[in-house]
């Protein structure tokens, strides 16, 4: 299959949420579980459990949820850009093939049922009949082979599945078969995950044909919710879709049944942490994105707010340029690494430390990929004078490295602050460039503007899938890495031995030869991880804390 150049667009706040089947077993029929609870019961699998607005009385229809943003997308295309906030929103107005559940499973959605055949190489999917588009027009086989051809081309995740993907094979209207070239063992993960846009959203085959794979200007599909209007630095307004048609399947996590209470959805741009909380406790908004940690005791107190608390959350980590010195060469890199203190730049950019933590794994302790042994010997030693040593022996010129952050997060500039005064101690001079999101998400992809740049504070929602996700961002030239070398070459090895292998005792293995490579390459440097806060009115009822915020099975009260 030829397949044209990707184009990549990235942001700072990046969420993770991919997790694996692990065994395809040969012609295994899965089919969506019939429901059993009302969606307006707050019961649900998902983790971390936090606090919840509390849900008293029956669901009340009408009324309209504001949710305030800390940021604003650069485009709402979910094939084309990583910005969390985008999947936030446009996750009500699109849907999958799968979704994942409270424990992380991906189940049916928009598929009926699923069946493995060939020896797992090839996935069968039968549609549920008389799902709409938001134009009225019902779900076929062609606009999944429409949207998925799509995702293929310019979806990051794309990426990982190309080079095993055969051909997609329409059966019937509601029938048809993803064929691949050998066993592809996170294929359903990945079309259903939540992070960074890597999902598989299903969109009318006329839509795809309209726009091809320019940016799409105007949105359609099958959610809960169908697309007002977006303005770009203020707002994007939703409606409800009366004519919506919910699955019949238990709610949890993201999967199962979706009712929308209120009519409207407005996700209003306030990069001022002050005025969003302030929105919520006045009730001008009823949700507040990622409000500050250090403040969480007074949020606790105040009877007018209820404070999510999302934990684990964010995966922190310093990104380098591999494409422009000094980062190209490791002897850099490890000055890096022993230069910086974790325990200074957590407590700068989270405060409490019952908020955060030390982790060198990709993984959290008690999942089954955690790795005990990673980072052994280099994760959290700072010392100082190996790293002078290893600056030396770099080659360092005394030209500035430039810290590249979004000024309107809060945690990633304070960090930044304190990292520039940790690296100027071991002899990096350092220029701290703190600028408006849509910029820096735009400078860091952009091929022009290599050498702009060399470090970026960044955070990934901390994960509870496999590990072959981070093949989309560990490798020659993934993500904003501008990665291109041997040691790039050796990590794209180890994730191709673990795509293929599907019996879990070897995979952990090939599991822990990633992070072996991981921290032998210092690609980036793992920080650690910290929770997330969000703050909702007291009015929100309904709302199940997930690591995804979500608006469906949620309504308003204010009695």
């Amino acid at each position: 299959m030829n397949k044209p150049q990707k184009t990549r667009f990235f942001t700072m706040l990046l969420s993770l949420m991919l997790i694996l089947s692990l065994v395809l077993s040969a012609c295994s029929s899965n089919e969506a579980p019939e429901a059993s609870q009302s969606p307006s019961q707050e019961s649900s699998d998902a983790s971390p459990k936090a606090s919840e607005p509390a849900a008293k009385g029956e669901p009340i229809n009408g009324g309209k949820i504001v949710i305030a943003w800390p940021a604003n997308p650069a485009n709402l295309d979910p094939d084309l850009t990583t910005t969390s906030l985008t999947n936030d929103a446009l996750s009500h107005v699109y849907e999958g093939l799968f979704e994942f559940d409270g424990k992380e499973e991906p189940v049916p959605y928009l598929a009926k049922s699923y069946e493995y055949r060939d020896d797992s190489k090839t996935l069968y999917i039968k549609l549920r009949e008389g799902v709409k588009f938001h134009n009225g027009k019902e779900l076929t086989s062609e606009d999944v082979e429409a949207s998925f051809l799509r995702w293929l081309d310019v979806n990051d995740a794309g990426g990982i599945v190309e080079p095993y993907f055969d051909k997609f094979e329409i059966i019937s209207k509601y029938e048809f078969n993803f064929k691949f070239t050998k066993p592809f063992a996170p294929f359903r993960s990945i079309i259903a995950s939540n992070s960074a846009n890597q999902k598989l959203l299903i969109k009318p085959k006329e839509l795809v044909e309209k726009y091809g794979n320019e940016v799409l200007l105007e949105h359609i599909g099958t959610g809960p919710y169908e697309f007002v209007d977006w303005v770009p630095d203020r707002s994007l307004r939703l409606k409800k879709y009366k004519d919506y048609v919910p699955v019949d399947q238990e709610p949890s996590g993201y999967s199962g049944r979706r009712i929308a209470y209120v009519d409207e959805l407005e996700f209003k741009s306030v990069p001022e942490l002050a005025v969003r909380v302030a929105g919520v406790q006045t009730n001008e908004f009823q949700f507040a994105n990622d409000v500050s940690l250090d403040q969480y005791a007074n949020y606790k107190t105040d009877k007018n707010v209820v404070p999510i608390v999302s934990t684990p959350g964010f995966q922190g980590i310093l990104a380098f340029n591999l494409g422009t010195p000094p980062f190209n060469n490791l002897d850099a890199r490890n000055a890096v690494q022993y230069a910086v203190n974790l325990e200074e730049l957590a407590t700068a950019m989270v405060g409490n430390a019952d908020f955060w933590h030390y982790n060198p794994s990709f993984f959290e302790e008690g999942t089954i990929w955690y790795d005990g042994n990673a980072g052994e010997g280099i994760y959290k030693q700072q010392d100082l004078n190996k790293a002078k040593e290893y600056l030396q022996k770099s080659g360092y010129n005394g030209t500035p490295i430039v810290i590249l952050n979004d000024r309107g997060n809060k945690q990633h500039s304070d960090g930044a602050i304190v990292l520039k005064a940790q690296l100027e101690q071991v002899g990096f001079k350092v220029d701290v460039q703190l600028l408006d999101g849509a910029t820096v998400s735009k400078q860091l992809a952009d091929k022009n503007q290599v050498s702009s740049w060399n470090i970026n504070l960044a955070s990934f929602k901390v994960p509870k899938p496999d590990p072959q996700v981070y093949a989309s961002w560990l490798g020659t030239d993934k993500w904003i890495s501008h990665w291109d070398d041997e040691l790039a070459v050796k990590m794209e090895t180890a994730f191709e031995k673990l795509l293929v292998e599907t019996d879990q005792t070897k995979r952990y293995a090939l599991s822990k030869e990633v992070n072996k490579e991981f921290w032998s390459s210092l690609p980036w440097i793992r920080t650690f991880d910290y929770a997330r806060l969000h703050l909702a009115q007291k009015s929100l009822k309904g709302f199940v804390n997930y690591s995804t915020p979500f608006y469906w099975n949620v309504w308003v009260d204010n009695q």
